[in-house]
């Protein structure tokens, strides 16, 4: 065992609060995390029902039952609620920071909840007047700035489907994938930095924005430069507007609340051989998802200052900036996690207060591998939660975790994918920490099974399958009407379950060590689980 919480740390957790919620409002009287795992798993609907009421979800529940369907594949989630994930992040009111964002040269920006809405709303009237309407996507080139989370916020708004990628993408890369999904309007940037290096990114963009046929409008982002509207308007981007022009009238919030299982946003799914997959996910699944990991298991609520590294490409990206639902600061952090050396990030934690961060295992194995001590280069005394997304994890990061970080953090090693936009396998605060494993997250019937579907019994390996619906599942693949690849990948190989493609291990203390993909496992499209 790693770390056993303190009392005072479980009795404030907010899984602990939850908890005492449900026995105080539905006379349910649930007495660990463990019994609670059951619970939820035994009674999905009556479940996420909770998260809605607990987490003050704001929109219309509706009437019937929160799921139908006991089958991955057949479930139907709220079928009668409207919701809108932007009007859920953006609750929160005042001058207190909601964003705070660095750049790898050191430049900060603060934005403040009431500023956060304002650019929010204009933004999503520029939207409207260009016509982007509910379905539409808007596809964005963009680094891990203010920018990109109110364009994202604003898409959101007006119904419209986000998709977005970072700049150091190759210009290969980027047509792949938003080709397929044929946004209304492309936002991109013209230079960003990484490595303490700058890069033009407009002649990307251009040939990007030429190969687009259906673009209404390509809004550029002066992100580096004082000519970069000179610049984009010789390289003859279609339909160029400024960011200015996007956001140039004033307006009130306008918060369009949709089906809930409405399109929100799209992942881009890694394959074998092939292009990525664009995997759509809805407004009500994210929000109850990442409502219930960001609070219960994260623990985050208004007093945090939360930052996961991540690029506009991969989905730890709008993990963080879920964590907007929660009354959270986001910490977004613009550059290389290694540059000018792997201790960036923790000295970032210190500079701006960060009380829970996040990180790939890949960078704790860098700093491990490197001998660093982030307890020694940056004070990180206002650390409560340091959390890793990956696998493998090995027993011997974590214990570096509380050898070098702090021995006072509640550590929550993650594991999920791209197509289900969460962790499958994770942490509580009011968890014993325990090398190399984690626990089942709440409301996710995960388990680990042989060939056969047979469970395995503990200290066994076997395939990480999930037996039940969760919220977060993927709508469609764009481009897939038949729901094939879907099929193929994730929902075939064991009937009604969903196959996560990766290989795990039951540990006789009950939780789950991810050992990473199934590659011999992968389906017949050659697709294995992709990287986050």
């Amino acid at each position: 065992m790693l770390w056993e919480p303190p009392p005072r740390r479980v009795a404030e957790a907010s899984v602990t609060r939850y908890r005492e919620w449900l026995a105080d409002e539905h006379q349910l009287r649930i007495a660990d995390s463990t019994r609670l795992r059951l619970w939820a798993e035994a009674e999905p609907g009556r479940f996420w029902d909770s998260i809605w009421e607990f987490c003050a979800v704001e929109g219309d529940r509706g009437d019937g039952p929160a799921l139908t369907g006991a089958a991955v594949p057949d479930a139907r989630w709220f079928p009668t609620a409207r919701v809108n994930y932007a009007e859920n992040a953006l609750t929160r009111h005042g001058p207190a920071p909601a964003i705070i964002a660095v750049r790898e040269d050191g430049a900060t920006a603060v934005v403040s909840w009431d500023e956060l809405r304002r650019q929010v709303a204009r933004a999503a009237a520029g939207l409207r007047r260009l016509g982007v309407r509910p379905g539409d996507r808007v596809g964005a080139v963009l680094p891990n700035t203010v920018h990109a989370v109110v364009a994202m916020l604003a898409t959101a708004s007006v119904g419209a489907v986000w998709a977005s990628c970072s700049p150091d993408l190759e210009p290969a890369a980027l047509a792949e994938r938003f080709i397929q999904i044929t946004p209304r309007v492309l936002i991109g940037v013209d230079g960003y930095t990484r490595g303490g290096q700058g890069y033009d990114a407009i002649p990307p963009l251009a040939d990007l924005a030429r190969r687009l046929p259906n673009l209404a409008a390509t809004v550029l982002v002066p992100y580096l430069s004082a000519d970069a509207y000179p610049r984009a308007a010789s390289a003859d981007l279609p339909g160029l507007l400024t960011w200015d022009d996007l956001l140039a009238a004033e307006a009130e919030p306008a918060f369009t609340r949709l089906p809930f299982d409405a399109p929100l946003w799209i992942l881009f799914a890694d394959e074998i051989a092939g292009p990525p997959r664009p995997v759509v996910h809805g407004h009500g699944g994210i929000l109850l998802e990442h409502l219930k990991s960001l609070v219960l298991h994260l623990d985050l609520g208004p007093d945090d200052r939360f930052c996961w590294y991540g690029t506009t490409s991969g989905m730890m990206w709008n993990y963080q900036v879920s964590g907007l639902l929660t009354g959270a600061t986001i910490v977004l952090y613009d550059g290389s996690p290694s540059h000018p050396d792997v201790s960036i990030l923790w000295r970032l934690a210190e500079a701006v207060d960060v009380t829970c961060l996040g990180v790939s295992v890949a960078l704790v194995e860098a700093c491990r591998r490197v001998g660093l001590v982030p307890g020694r280069v940056a004070d990180l005394s206002l650390l409560r939660t340091v959390g890793a997304f990956g696998a493998p994890f090995t027993p011997e990061a974590g214990a570096w975790v509380y050898d070098t970080v702090s021995p006072s953090v509640a550590f929550v090693a993650m594991s999920g994918g791209t197509e289900v936009c969460t962790a499958l396998v994770t942490g509580l605060p009011t968890d014993p920490v325990r090398a190399g494993e984690a626990g089942r997250a709440l409301g996710c019937a995960v388990a680990v099974v042989d060939p056969s579907g047979r469970e395995v019994p503990g200290g066994g390996a076997g395939e990480l399958v999930v037996t039940a619906p969760m919220p977060s599942a993927p709508l469609f693949v764009w481009g897939d009407p038949t729901g094939s690849w879907l099929l193929q990948k994730h929902l075939a190989r064991f009937p009604g379950w969903w196959w996560q493609g990766e290989r795990a291990r039951m540990t006789q203390a009950g939780g789950i060590a991810v050992d990473g993909p199934l590659d011999a496992l992968a389906a017949p499209t050659g697709a294995r689980t992709a990287g986050a």
